[in-house]
């Protein structure tokens, strides 16, 4: 679980740093739910529902937009799977924000200062808009 490992690293750095939670969506996340349990979060919160039984890129965008407005995070990361980039984009839509994909690196000072760097084009591109929700997709490895 990439993204488990970053939000750990960024636990254990100290300093002024937002809470942390995961959210696996779906239908019969209980067990997932318990192994998250197992990482240094602050909380779990479940987005299950018979509808996400079977993935769809509307039903797990509906799911999630609805826990991004119920917990207002200033971060969302996600993990780099085709399905991510399949709903995360109308995600973003739906938020009128931008979806930061392909991630390779990252660096969370304080809950308002987080900067990212994109590999693009052999180049690298950092501090990307602060303004919340942020929407990121950790790329592969990092």
């Amino acid at each position: 679980m990439p993204v488990l490992r970053r939000i750990a690293m960024v636990t254990n750095s100290g300093g002024d740093r937002p809470p942390f939670t995961a959210s696996p969506p779906g239908h019969g996340v209980a067990p997932l739910a318990a192994e998250l349990a197992k990482y240094a979060l602050d909380g779990i919160y479940t987005v299950e529902h018979d509808l996400l039984a079977d993935y769809t890129p509307d039903g797990y965008s509906a799911a999630i937009r609805q826990l991004v407005d119920y917990a207002n995070p200033f971060l969302v990361l996600f993990p780099h799977t085709y399905q991510v980039r399949d709903y995360a984009p109308k995600l973003a839509t739906s938020l009128r924000r931008v979806m930061i994909s392909d991630v390779i690196a990252h660096r969370v000072e304080t809950l308002k200062n987080c900067d990212v760097i994109l590999e693009l084009n052999q180049g690298r591109l950092m501090r990307i808009h602060k303004r919340a929700p942020q929407l990121w997709s950790l790329a592969a490895g990092t």
